[in-house]
C-alpha cells in the first residue's frame, strides 16, 4: 500500500504465490475498512469547536468544520457500470459549514466561491481569497495521503468497485492512525509528491470553473 509495487514484485520478494498475496491484502484491507467508523469520525461537541477555531485561524473564515474536494485515483475500468454510492450524513453543529470549490453548488451548509465574471466587488474578491486560502487544507490532506500510500498515485491493482473502495478507505484509516500518533510526513517528500500530483489540482480547478458555468 505504501509503495507502487504490484503483486508480482511483492510475491517474488517474499516467495509466495499471487493468490496468497491477494488474499492477504484483502483480509487486511477489509479489517481496516471495518474500523473506519471508529477511527474516522465527524467532529462533534468540543472537537467541532476546536476544528472551527483552527480553520478560522487560517484566514479568518468563520464556522468552517471541513473542506470538500475530489482527488483522482486511477482504477481499472469496471466491466459493469452500475455503482451505487452511499451518502453518509453528518450533523453541522453551531451553524457550521464545509467549503468547496466552484465544482460544487451552493448549499446552506456548503460555501463556494463567487463566480468570477470580471465584475466582482472588493468584498466578494476578499471572500473568494479567504475561502481559497482556507480550502487549501483539503489539497494538502490528499497530498499527504497519496505520499504515504504511493499505490494511490498509480493504478490500484484491484478489480471490483467494492474491493477498490475498501482499499482506499483502509489507506485513509491507517493514515489517520499515523497522524494521530504524530507520524508526520517529511516536508521534502511532501514537495516531491505535490510535484507529481500538482497538475491534477490545476486541471481540477479548470474543470470546477467550467462546472460552475454550467450550473
Amino acid at each position: 500500500m505504501s509503495t507502487p509495487d504490484f503483486y508480482r514484485s511483492v510475491c517474488e520478494k517474499f516467495g509466495i504465490g499471487k493468490a496468497t498475496a491477494f488474499r492477504a491484502v484483502r483480509r487486511v484491507t477489509y479489517a481496516l475498512y471495518c474500523l473506519a467508523p471508529r477511527v474516522i469520525q465527524w467532529p462533534k461537541h468540543q472537537h467541532a469547536i476546536e476544528v472551527m477555531n483552527n480553520f478560522e485561524k487560517i484566514s479568518g473564515f468563520p464556522n468552517v468544520i471541513g473542506a470538500i474536494d475530489g482527488s483522482h485515483i486511477r482504477i481499472r475500468a469496471p466491466k459493469i457500470d452500475s455503482v451505487s454510492y452511499i451518502n453518509r450524513k453528518g450533523d453541522f453543529p453551531n451553524d457550521s459549514h464545509i467549503i468547496g470549490d466552484a465544482a460544487y453548488p451552493i448549499h446552506p451548509h456548503v460555501m463556494v466561491p463567487f463566480r468570477d465574471n470580471g465584475f466582482l466587488t472588493i468584498p466578494e474578491n476578499n471572500y473568494n481569497y479567504c475561502l481559497s486560502s482556507t480550502r487549501m487544507v483539503i489539497e494538502r490532506a490528499f497530498g499527504l495521503l497519496k505520499m504515504r500510500f504511493r499505490m494511490l498515485l498509480d493504478c490500484v491493482p484491484l478489480l471490483g468497485i467494492k474491493h477498490i473502495a475498501e482499499f482506499i478507505i483502509a489507506c485513509c484509516v491507517l493514515h489517520h492512525i499515523c497522524m494521530s500518533k504524530g507520524d508526520i510526513m517529511n516536508n521534502v517528500l511532501m514537495h516531491r509528491c505535490n510535484e507529481r500530483i500538482g497538475p491534477f489540482y490545476e486541471n481540477n480547478s479548470i474543470l470546477g470553473n467550467e462546472k460552475e458555468k454550467e450550473l
